[in-house]
């Protein structure tokens, strides 16, 4: 079923929204349904090997954001 509430669907859109554009400015030879799905599945696994591997190793530094300052330029 659809998101119903509006959180769910500001939800959706905020994350679907930037792979949409991705879609337009790339032209891959593939729809844009399928490319955001096989993106949010690749992102999937990507994000699933990385908490894997932490677990593992029984270290959580890969899941911590690393946060840098801008250099002025």
């Amino acid at each position: 079923t659809a998101p119903r509430s509006r959180a769910a669907r500001l939800a959706v859109g905020a994350m679907t929204a930037p792979l949409v554009v991705e879609w337009a400015r790339e032209r891959p030879r593939i729809d844009p349904i399928r490319y955001v799905a096989l993106r949010f599945a690749a992102d999937a696994a990507y994000g699933s090997g990385v908490l894997l591997s932490a677990l593992r190793s029984k270290d959580a530094r890969a899941l911590a954001p690393r946060l840098r300052r801008r250099e002025r330029q």
